[in-house]
């Protein structure tokens, strides 16, 4: 389909690859000749860097249930994937000026297919959406649709969030469970309470017509 890459981040995968295979009359249904695969946490990079922990939240990058928070960067993906499949074909076509033979093995199973995007999925509802699914959204939609969310009157992209751990527990002396569903302030740094009470912090942003800026900039511009 058109995004497969995007389509497996919007699905929580950690698990990336590419085929070389030959071209058939049907889509994607030619016999595979080679394939590679990267897993985000072992073969890429992209740990996130959340700056200033301030007094609360998972300033580690990392949730109450144990998983990861290093921020999936999809343009690496396509890079790392893109390289690794362009040196295979350089490979094959030299072995074969050299006579080498090379074996095509018939797909197995049945095919998966992802939608084409477009700017009707950039607006992020934290009414319906959880923070983990926003984050998601924020990395897959990276490029094209663009993440977008009105922030204090201002129409933005989001670019850079992730999810934070500000629960019933009061941690750093603040309990978020008492914040209304939307976007809200604390020490400087910009939230969004989803509907499910999971908590998104927007890091960086985009207002319309400015140029991407860290949330921090963004309120000492337009902050309530």
């Amino acid at each position: 389909g058109a995004a497969p890459i995007e389509a497996a981040i919007l699905d929580g995968e950690r698990e990336f690859g590419v085929s070389v295979m030959k071209i058939v009359k049907e889509m994607d249904a030619g016999p595979v000749y080679w394939q590679e695969k990267v897993n985000f946490s072992d073969d890429l990079g992209g740990a996130a860097d959340f700056g200033d922990s301030d007094s609360f939240g998972d300033s580690d990058g990392v949730r109450d249930d144990g998983k990861n928070e290093d921020w999936i960067d999809k343009f690496e993906i396509y890079d790392v994937l893109g390289r690794a499949g362009a040196e295979f074909i350089v490979k094959m076509l030299n072995g074969l000026e050299n006579g080498e033979k090379f074996v095509a093995v018939e797909q197995e199973g049945e095919p998966s297919f992802t939608q084409k995007f477009d700017t009707g999925m950039a607006k992020m509802d934290f009414s319906s959406k959880s923070a983990e699914i926003l984050v998601r959204e924020v990395q897959a939609f990276a490029g094209f649709p663009k993440s977008r969310m009105e922030i204090f009157g201002k129409d933005c992209i989001v670019t850079r969030v992730r999810v934070v751990n500000l629960n019933e527990d009061g941690e750093g002396g603040y309990d978020s469970q008492k914040e209304e569903m939307g976007v809200f302030v604390r020490e400087k740094r910009l939230f969004v309470r989803c509907f499910d009470g999971s908590v998104l912090e927007l890091l960086r942003l985009q207002p319309a017509g400015k140029q991407e800026m860290e949330a921090r900039a963004f309120l000492n511009g337009y902050g309530k």
